[in-house]
């Protein structure tokens, strides 16, 4: 059985957001605050952004799934 999880996906306009604060000094507790996210997805888009240089979220595909035989 799959998650029951739910997963919020941050907009692509919230991640040049959180990138721009932060290039602007603000720290990623008050960039959490001020967008209402948890800190560790703004620490995670942040890193992600150092790291890479990429602000986009990856494209989700869907799961590999097995066709039945009839």
């Amino acid at each position: 059985m799959g998650s029951t999880k739910n997963h919020k996906i941050t907009s692509d306009k919230d991640r040049k957001r959180i990138v721009s604060a932060y290039n602007q000094g603000k720290n990623m507790k008050e960039i959490a605050e001020m967008l209402q996210l948890k800190h560790s997805t703004v620490h995670g888009i942040i890193k992600r952004y150092q790291t890479t240089g990429v602000i986009e979220a990856t494209k989700r595909t869907a799961p590999n799934t097995r066709k039945l035989t009839e």
